[in-house]
């Protein structure tokens, strides 16, 4: 006769500390290399949490295409490096890593206060969840930042082609990185003293103190909507376009007064601000619309009078200027 009998989970009985899951299937693991191990051979595989794992060595990944779901659980373990590498293959292709917490509060924590996540080569997508340790990027590779709070964030490239040179191009359209409530300037390659976290936000451009026009996330404005008339920034008011090609009554704005010259075809252009150096080369219509030009060259067969309206002409050093005057 048995008797005292408990029944428990089989979960309680083997100790299961993580599951991965591919499509409808669901295979649970006693450790979490063993479940990286088969989230690497399928893309799309979740590689979920079931208990906090503290790991005795560092996790480098070099391939796969899989999520990493903290489900609420501590992930952790102590190096003098990193405890999470990111890298790709012997075929260059990148390993992809997408983090997120489902439930909770998710940590990856380098208990020795080292870089928690280091990307070098591979593609990583944080979600959401508690880095404890950097953020580090390293010259190659692709970061990008939905979610998520961390202790700190560094870029430890300076000049490296095609490499981003600050936080502000990692971080998803529509959101930015806050501390204490307030949103900071990511347009830099470190960011200490964190807890950083992603919070949803809408860019509001303006001028700043170090003469730049940009939102206070530390985005620069795009220039994206240009008033006609003037040729200022709509969003941030900057002198944004320096002349416009008025025709057929419709007014396009460029950046300088050289590209719209460029682009007149026939037409008037129209100065906004003050130009430099310009060259005509065809038939247009100048109006300085009180704007000075530092120097004006024509090409054969363009003269001053036809780029003027009737009744104008140049003046230059106080004194009017014809076309026998041109070095040209």
């Amino acid at each position: 006769t048995i008797s005292n009998i408990k029944v428990v989970k089989a979960d309680e009985i083997h100790a299961f500390v993580a599951s991965v899951t591919v499509g409808a299937s669901i295979n649970k693991y006693k450790t979490f290399e063993e479940a990286l191990a088969a989230a690497q051979k399928t893309k799309g595989s979740v590689l979920t949490l079931l208990d906090d794992i503290a790991l005795t060595a560092r996790i480098s990944i070099i391939d796969g295409d899989f999520v990493l779901d903290l489900n609420g659980k501590k992930l952790s373990g102590a190096d003098s490096d990193h405890l999470i590498g990111v890298w790709f293959n012997d075929e260059r292709e990148p390993a992809k890593l997408t983090i997120r917490n489902s439930a909770g509060n998710g940590t990856i924590e380098n208990t020795s206060g080292n870089t928690s996540v280091y990307c070098q080569g591979g593609d990583v997508t944080i979600e959401g969840g508690t880095l404890k340790g950097c953020l580090y990027w390293g010259n190659s590779g692709k970061i990008t930042i939905k979610g998520g709070t961390f202790s700190s964030l560094q870029i430890g490239s300076e000049e490296v082609p095609g490499h981003l040179d600050t936080w502000v191009d990692a971080i998803a359209q529509g959101k930015a990185l806050a501390k204490d409530g307030k949103v900071v300037r990511a347009d830099v390659k470190q960011l200490n003293g964190g807890l950083y976290t992603v919070i949803d936000h809408t860019h509001s451009f303006a001028k700043n103190e170090a003469d730049e026009y940009k939102c206070a996330c530390g985005v620069p404005c795009p220039h994206t909507d240009i008033n006609s008339a003037t040729g200022k920034c709509n969003l941030c008011g900057k002198q944004a376009h320096a002349a416009a090609v008025i025709k057929d009554g419709n007014a396009v704005t460029y950046a300088t007064a050289q590209e719209a010259i460029s682009n007149a075809d026939g037409g008037t252009v129209k100065l906004l601000a003050d130009a430099g150096e310009i060259t005509v080369s065809s038939e247009l219509k100048l109006d300085c619309n009180g704007h000075t030009i530092a120097k004006l060259t024509v090409s054969e067969g363009v003269t001053l009078e036809s780029l003027l309206p009737e009744g104008y002409a140049f003046k230059s050093d106080g004194r009017w200027v014809s076309d026998s005057e041109l070095s040209n």
